[in-house]
């Protein structure tokens, strides 16, 4: 949460520096320590043999890219507060969106 708090920070003081540098920056840094965590702990596996999970995997890119580029936008035109609400609705979205296109209902006990 503190981490968060203080990216929301950064990213309002960085309101005049293009979008696309910003979002780069993020995804530079958390690939590098992506590799890092996963080159340390040995469980970096590439999916060379499933099709759809390489697929999956450039979707997840994908929309992670999206989503922190929209993020950043948000934060130069709008207040942050207001931000950080909508950001917090992100748990409530994954929910509803889990049971309906997973057909997976909330269970407290799985």
């Amino acid at each position: 949460m503190v981490l968060t708090t203080l990216v929301m920070i950064v990213m309002r003081k960085l309101r005049h520096v293009n979008v696309t540098l910003i979002t780069l920056s993020f995804a530079s840094w958390g690939m590098v320590a992506a590799l890092i965590l996963c080159l340390h702990n040995g469980v970096f596996v590439f999916p060379y043999d499933n099709l759809t999970h390489v697929l999956l995997l450039i979707a997840s890119g994908a929309t992670s890219f999206l989503g922190q580029t929209f993020l950043t936008l948000g934060l130069k035109y709008e207040n942050a507060g207001v931000v950080a609400l909508l950001t917090n609705f992100a748990v409530v979205f994954s929910f509803i969106f889990e049971y309906i296109f997973l057909h997976i209902s909330p269970d407290i006990y799985r």
